[in-house]
């Protein structure tokens, strides 16, 4: 950016606020995907841009360590928002979800840069259960490792997909029961008692207690029904 640019854009800073923060979004976005997000960043604060951007106004010196930040290569926008918010300590499902949704974010890149700062915090403790693979799923868990890498963090890509891959069953709708077999076989009736069956049964094979199969199940199902009773 030539000096000229550069002076005009800093005069005139305080009129980003007069612009549709959609369109300020997508240049933001296009910064951090970038040839080269440092330089964008540092001109982004030399030029006071921040101070007139949702929720940048008082993390200069987060912005600051960003942009001094080496290798930083960010491959698409759900790791351009997880790893911004994650830095500038926006970490949170609340704090995260006020961020994105001043930035006008849809409301599927907020739930999935939501779980993914979950997962990052979980990497960065060594405490990434079953569960949370489960839960997460395969996209989120892979934008939190990029995150966590550029962090200094992360583990191995190989790894963390054969954890997933393991995973006896990957969505709720795979388990091999459901609550119409369950009124049908055992007469329990639609309610709380069934929707707590379904999660323990749910949660048992995910943890790889219990066999993905209707028999194995309906024989969970009816153990749970006793102790209810």
């Amino acid at each position: 950016m030539d000096s000229e640019t550069f002076m005009a854009i800093k005069k005139n800073a305080h009129l980003l606020e007069k612009i549709a923060i959609e369109r300020i979004h997508v240049e933001w976005v296009k910064l951090l995907l970038g040839k080269n997000p440092n330089q964008g960043i540092k001109e982004f604060l030399e030029t006071n841009l921040y101070k007139y951007s949702p929720k940048f106004e008082n993390k200069l010196s987060e912005l600051k360590d960003i942009a001094t930040m080496s290798h930083l290569i960010i491959p698409d926008e759900y790791v351009a928002w997880t790893f911004i918010s994650y830095k500038l300590g926006y970490v949170t499902s609340n704090e995260s979800g006020k961020l994105m949704k001043e930035w006008k974010l849809s409301n599927e890149l907020i739930k999935h840069v939501q779980t993914a700062l979950k997962c990052v915090e979980k990497i960065k403790r060594q405490n990434l259960q079953i569960d949370d693979y489960y839960q997460a799923g395969l996209s989120p868990l892979k934008t939190a490792n990029i995150v966590a890498k550029l962090l200094g963090f992360g583990i191995d890509d190989a790894l963390l997909e054969s954890q997933y891959n393991a995973l006896p069953i990957k969505d709720k709708a795979e388990l091999k029961i459901n609550g119409g077999i369950l009124i049908k076989k055992l007469n329990i009736k639609p309610g709380p008692q069934l929707g707590k069956i379904l999660k323990e049964l749910e949660k048992e094979v995910v943890q790889g207690n219990l066999k993905n199969n209707e028999g194995n199940l309906i024989k969970k199902a009816q153990d749970l029904v006793s102790t209810d009773n």
